[in-house]
């Protein structure tokens, strides 16, 4: 069986903890190690971005499940194979050899606006690329699994409006029963702005008149984070997670109490205010809550949404990033993925001269399959077309048969011809 031939099989990446930005550039390798030959039809790589949700809605014994996806950007690159465009020179199938390979990647992200990476209860944002083995027509393919690299936004103040504002809200309502009710309950908040930077403190002037028979326990103000979910059909659902807070004394009753500087310490780490996916979204709301003492009773709320920002502390390239991510994202026509695979001998893969390819100087120290295929014809360069009439016109008719990945290491001739070719822009 082909999955008993596989050893290792996995994608690994150069930088997997660093923070991304559109426009820059992640690389990293595909290891495999075979046991036995393998027989494929194609071995290609995957890199996507797309955000996820999936929540079940329960109904006595019926459960409806919501779902939704945004795809951002999916880009493919056949490192050997038949592919899409057969220009490699590939039949319907190939044959590995047993050994160990390694397959270096560079993939530069689309340069437009794309959300921050995020992981939530019912959804996530994700960026990741993986290795695919397709073995033919009634087979399964055999995947990696997906390696995650994170992106990052740049989410400043002055893409909100009114955000500089001071924001007054109040609110008030009538405990008890209609028949028979125990007074009213009147909060009063204020603030001087409505939008925050990681790291900043927001003051709250608040005043709680309880005009109510009970006694107001305690006053607690909080920093809620809302993240959002919406499902293909607009069915929603929300998680709220408490960022920070700060309890105040209670209100005895037919008093007021005036509480001048609330300060609420926002955490450097806090995600940025998120709004420009169409199924996540993450907002950011004040909750002031008045405790009433005894059962049956409502507790008083308020809700002052606000929108945290990132701090000043995000370096200028993170700065300048953005500003062009912007400018791109106002622009219509938008640069999609371009997958790089570095190779030891790219003869076979098209011709320098070529104005669709790129080249670029492989690094020395590492180590590259000398060449996609066990045949040699010499030091011919062009397409695989081109080489097989040189091939005919000087050696006879070239075998159309199967080809097989050859895993010599002649470092020397690695070095000196390795180079980096465009695969594929899609």
């Amino acid at each position: 069986m082909a999955s008993n031939a596989i050893e290792i099989f996995e994608v690994q990446l150069d930088q997997p903890n660093r923070v991304f930005y559109p426009g820059e550039t992640v690389s990293g390798r595909v290891k495999l190690h075979l046991k036995d030959d393998l027989k494929i039809k194609e071995l290609r790589l995957e890199c996507r971005g797309e955000a996820y949700v999936n929540w079940p809605e329960y109904s006595g014994s019926h459960t409806r499940y919501h779902y939704n996806r945004e795809r951002f950007f999916s880009t493919m690159a056949v490192i050997f194979g038949e592919g899409k465009n057969k220009k490699n020179g590939m039949s319907s199938s190939a044959f590995i050899s047993e050994g160990s390979y390694r397959f270096s990647f560079k993939f530069i992200i689309p340069d437009k606006y794309l959300p921050t990476s995020f992981e939530g209860r019912h959804g996530n944002i994700r960026y990741w690329a993986r290795a695919v083995l397709e073995r033919g027509l009634g087979k399964n393919k055999i995947k990696t699994k997906p390696a995650q690299f994170l992106i990052g936004d740049y989410v400043a103040l002055e893409d909100f409006e009114h955000v500089s504002d001071p924001v007054i809200e109040e609110d008030s309502r009538t405990l008890g029963w209609s028949c028979m009710t125990s007074g009213t309950l009147v909060i009063r908040a204020e603030i001087d702005r409505g939008g925050f930077k990681q790291g900043d403190d927001i003051n709250i002037s608040l005043l709680v008149a309880n005009e109510t028979s009970r006694n107001v326990a305690y006053t607690e103000v909080s920093l809620i984070q809302r993240a959002l979910f919406v499902g293909v059909e607009g069915g929603k659902t929300f998680n709220d997670r408490t960022v920070c807070y700060v309890r105040k004394q209670g209100v005895l009753s037919g008093w007021e109490q005036d509480f001048p500087k609330i300060s609420l310490a926002i955490p450097p780490t806090t995600f940025p205010t998120l709004i420009s996916c169409k199924c996540i979204a993450v907002l950011y709301f004040i909750l002031i809550k008045a405790k009433i003492r005894g059962k049956f009773v409502k507790d008083g709320y308020l809700e002052i949404p606000v929108v945290v920002a990132c701090s000043d502390d995000q370096s200028e390239m993170q700065v300048q990033q953005s500003t062009q991510t912007r400018m791109t994202f106002q622009n219509p026509k938008r640069r999609k993925g371009t997958f790089f695979c570095i190779t030891g001998n790219t003869s076979l893969l098209g011709s320098p001269n070529s104005p669709k390819s790129e080249y670029f100087k492989e690094d020395e120290n590492d180590k590259f399959i000398y060449s996609p295929t066990s045949r040699s014809f010499g030091s011919y360069e062009g397409t695989f077309t081109d080489i097989a009439n040189v091939y005919n016109s000087r050696n006879g008719k070239v075998s159309r048969g199967k080809y097989s990945i050859s895993n010599e290491t002649d470092n020397t001739n690695v070095t000196r011809n390795g180079r980096v070719k465009l695969v594929s822009v899609v």
